[in-house]
């Protein structure tokens, strides 16, 4: 039974642990859909540009 209650705490854990990450995630793409529709982001220099040629 311990080893029950010992899994269930560090699946609690764990899912908080994804929980927070997915809500932080959003901040650091924002740049992301911050573009215009023709450019893209790179994230090298975590600015947008517009691609040359094909």
């Amino acid at each position: 039974m311990p080893s029950a209650i010992s899994g269930a705490i560090t699946l609690m854990i764990a899912a908080i642990a994804i929980v927070h990450f997915v809500s932080t995630a959003p901040g650091i793409s924002r740049e992301d859909r911050a573009c215009e529709q023709t450019q893209v982001y790179r994230w090298s220099d975590r600015a947008c540009y517009t691609p040359q040629g094909e």
